[in-house]
């Protein structure tokens, strides 16, 4: 990528004999100190303080991998590099990914073709700039497998199941629900077509999604930082974006897609503190999901429990209406009259007489034989959120 990047690196503290860890990186890559403004973040004296308590420093751990998911503190670089971005419409992707196909000036032939697309199609992408655009990716089975470099290649290397969507072999909803299938198909459609017709597509979000996008930085939430390690720092961020109404759409061919050589690295050796830090995080998960809720859905959640009290009473209604008509419908069909205390030879004139409707006394529903009828009270109604990480201008 020879355009403007915005790259965020974690500085380590067993790393200070390094004078700078981006000019450690910058010096093995040309195209990176050509075009990349670095950003170090490293921990402060508090941090490393209390990781010292837990008798634990990070980059001492001879456990890179575990160390890495446990300690580093991703949406501080994510918020970095944002914030160390030149231009308006952000490229938000990790470090270890590959664009494909590579073609010549693809970074302005990238951000030419995308605006165009805006442009084309406002329908999907409006003019206050919400919609996040979409960019696959996929990742092969093993790093010896060679990684698709053309929409063909992809196509076929779908088709063998040689690649799938990132983390696909574990996570049906990280990247599965930008259906990379589909974008594959198009891909093919496209290339037997020079007018290039294909159309970007909406997809539905799903809890848990977290996909590589492009998108306007100034309309964007900041990454929480209380989430450190591996486990829901973006997915927390993709969750407020969708609270927030955004629109996730797939940039179509001949817009490239994203590629990882290997596996999603997950940790194999769970670490006692690794643990404690998925707890950790998934308790955070689950309160910042009720807090976004409260800041985003208020209306959305009156409005559920305005209907939610409309069917309790209607329900209480139904229930009032159908215990009245049961009642009436278990009433004794014959009128007693009053018996008043008489003399035997005046119970003649006492004798009980019947109605002009009502049945004989001997019709009347005796106990006991299966006409009685239990009402029912109801209850009410009750329901119960890799390494470095480069922002790159488009």
């Amino acid at each position: 990528w020879r355009g403007p990047m915005s790259v965020s690196v974690f500085r380590r503290p067993r790393d200070d004999g390094v004078p700078s860890v981006a000019d450690a990186v910058a010096a093995e890559d040309e195209c990176l100190r050509r075009h990349a403004d670095f950003h170090e973040v490293q921990l402060s004296s508090a941090a490393l303080r209390r990781m010292a308590a837990r008798q634990h420093v990070p980059g001492a751990d001879t456990n890179n991998a575990s160390d890495m998911f446990t300690h580093y503190p991703f949406n501080v670089q994510r918020n970095a590099a944002l914030d160390g971005a030149t231009g308006e419409w952000v490229f938000l992707v990790d470090v270890d990914f590959v664009l494909a196909p590579a073609e010549s000036a693809r970074e302005r032939v990238f951000s030419r073709r995308f605006h165009e697309l805006r442009e084309k199609h406002p329908d999907l992408f409006p003019s206050d700039d919400r919609t996040v655009a979409v960019v696959p990716a996929v990742e092969t089975v093993s790093s010896s497998v060679a990684a698709p470099t053309t929409f063909a290649a992809l196509q076929s290397s779908l088709d063998d199941k040689s690649v799938c969507a990132f983390y696909g072999h574990y996570c049906t909803t990280c990247h599965r629900p930008s259906m990379v299938d589909r974008y594959a198909s198009m891909a093919t459609a496209t290339q037997q077509q020079v007018n290039n017709k294909a159309t970007p597509y909406l997809v539905q979000y799903r809890d848990g999604y977290e996909p590589y996008v492009v998108a306007a930085r100034s309309t964007l939430p900041r990454y929480d930082e209380r989430f450190v390690g591996r486990g829901w720092d973006k997915m927390s961020f993709f969750y407020e974006l969708n609270a927030m109404g955004r629109k996730f759409v797939v940039l179509p061919p001949p817009m490239p897609f994203l590629v990882h050589s290997g596996r999603g690295d997950m940790p194999t050796n769970h670490t006692r503190e690794y643990m404690e830090r998925q707890r950790d995080n998934v308790m955070l998960m689950h309160n910042f999901k009720a807090a976004v809720d409260r800041r985003y859905r208020a209306d959305e959640i009156a409005a559920s429990a305005r209907e939610k009290e409309r069917i309790v009473q209607s329900v209480r209604v139904d229930e009032d209406e159908a215990t009245a008509a049961m009642r009436e419908a278990l009433k004794p069909s014959t009128t007693v009259p009053e018996w008043t205390e008489s003399r035997p030879e005046d119970a003649q004139k006492h004798k009980p007489v019947a109605s002009d409707t009502a049945s004989t006394p001997e019709t009347r529903p005796a106990p006991g034989d299966g006409t009685s009828r239990q009402l029912i009270d109801w209850g009410s109604i009750s329901s119960s959120r890799g390494g470095g990480h480069a922002g790159v201008a488009a």
